[in-house]
């Protein structure tokens, strides 16, 4: 079975998710309904035309101009809101899935972002807060019904290894 889950606003290909099935064909087509219900689940209802661009400038616009948050912590922000723009940016809000968050998590795992080094787990893991907090401002201005971050299994933080000092006596 395969079922079309939409476009790819990076790279404007389509992609599709499968399940193997064996059976009779009426078993078949009842399977292949409980397939598309349970893919469509994962996408977003709400209506909007906003793309995540658009909406995590305007979200932080309106915490800047409620002074909500320090400058530095709002350049922060900003920085990492451009690294997810790279393979989000241009989506339709209600189009995000968690399928497209995981897959913009291990290609920037891999290297995909603005500066093309391979991103630990911290600042992965950064990236997936802050998103997170943008979906989270769209389903209570009820923009969207659901968070996709919330189907999603946040990255890793990567920790440093402790080095052991020796006791002195």
């Amino acid at each position: 079975m395969c079922v079309c889950i939409g476009k790819d606003p990076r790279t404007g290909k389509y992609k599709a998710r499968t399940r193997r099935f064996e059976g009779a064909y009426t078993q078949a087509k009842a399977a292949l309904h409980e397939f598309i219900d349970e893919v469509e689940g994962d996408r977003v209802q709400g209506k909007t035309t906003y793309t995540f661009e658009e909406y995590a400038e305007r979200y932080l616009k309106r915490r800047e101009l409620n002074k909500e948050i320090a400058a530095t912590t709002l350049e922060r922000q900003r920085q990492l809101f451009k690294a997810a723009n790279m393979h989000i940016g241009k989506a339709n809000l209600d189009a995000i899935t968690p399928t497209m968050l995981d897959d913009m998590y291990i290609a920037m795992f891999g290297g995909d972002k603005l500066s093309g080094k391979p991103s630990g787990g911290s600042c992965v893991n950064g990236i997936h807060d802050n998103i997170t907090l943008v979906f989270q401002q769209a389903v209570k201005e009820e923009i969207l019904v659901t968070n996709p971050c919330d189907k999603v299994n946040p990255p890793k933080r990567t920790s440093s290894s402790k080095r052991s000092t020796p006791n002195r006596p």
